[in-house]
């Protein structure tokens, strides 16, 4: 299942890159990663993350000079790299 879940994600980022979409949900996937393909979605202003069990967040992340909102409610406690504090409130 954790695998069919994680294609699922590489699946939404890819029709994201295709579509050149500004939001992406990755939200009730049961995530412990995030796909580094992510760092692709240039135009991405919106990414929903909730729901998920991230423990830390990728580096991948900080190539999304444009998001603007990032939703991580209600995960599991999630490591939040310095690089994005800047970024978020949490």
């Amino acid at each position: 299942m954790p695998s069919q879940r994680l294609a699922e994600a590489e699946q939404r980022i890819k029709q994201a890159f295709q579509t050149n979409a500004t939001t992406l949900d990755l939200s009730y996937l049961e995530l412990d990663n995030v796909p580094a393909s992510i760092g692709k979605l240039a135009n991405l202003t919106l990414l929903d993350l909730s729901e998920n069990q991230l423990t830390t967040l990728p580096s991948d992340l900080g190539k999304l000079s444009n998001l603007t909102m990032l939703d991580l409610r209600d995960r599991q406690r999630t490591r939040v790299n310095s690089q994005f504090r800047q970024m978020l409130q949490c």
